[in-house]
C-alpha cells in the first residue's frame, strides 16, 4: 500500500511539473505571437510598457528581453521570468551554445530593469533608440 501511494504521489508530482512546463510553453507562444519576431518588434513593445501599472509576467518578459538585447548580448535572450516577490527574475542564455548568461531583474513597481554591474533602465521608452531603420528593396 505504501509503495502504491508513493508511486501515485511521484506520478502526480511529475504530471504537475509537466503541466507547469506546458503552461509556460503556451504562455511563451502567446507572448511571441503578441510581440512579433524581430528585435524591432521587441523594442517597440517594450517602449510601450506602462510602468505606472504593476508589471506582470508579460511586461517583465518583454522588458527583460529588450534589456538583454540592448545591454547584454545580441545573441541569446531572456527566459520567461520567475516571480520573486517585489521583482521578476529572468535567467538568460548567451550565444549559439546557449551558455548561461546574467540574470535580468525587473521591478514590479516602476519596471526598472537591470543586471548586476550593468546599466539600470528606468524608462522603457529608451528602447525606441534601438529600433533600426531597415529599408526593403
Amino acid at each position: 500500500m505504501t509503495t502504491r501511494f508513493g508511486i501515485l504521489a511521484l506520478s502526480a508530482m511529475c504530471l504537475a511539473a509537466i503541466g507547469c512546463t506546458l503552461g509556460a510553453d503556451r504562455r511563451l507562444a502567446e507572448y511571441h505571437a503578441r510581440i512579433g519576431t524581430t528585435y524591432n518588434d521587441w523594442y517597440r513593445v517594450a517602449a510601450q510598457v506602462d510602468t505606472r501599472k504593476p508589471i506582470g509576467e508579460f511586461e517583465a518578459y518583454v522588458l527583460a528581453s529588450a534589456y538583454f538585447s540592448a545591454h547584454i548580448n545580441g545573441c541569446g535572450g531572456a527566459e520567461l521570468p520567475k516571480d520573486r516577490g517585489d521583482v521578476w527574475i529572468a535567467e538568460s542564455v548567451e550565444g549559439y551554445a546557449g551558455v548561461l548568461g546574467p540574470r535580468v531583474i525587473v521591478e514590479k513597481r516602476g519596471g526598472a530593469t537591470y543586471s548586476s554591474g550593468r546599466t539600470r533602465v528606468t524608462d522603457p521608452k529608451i528602447y525606441r533608440k534601438f529600433i533600426q531603420k531597415i529599408t526593403v528593396i
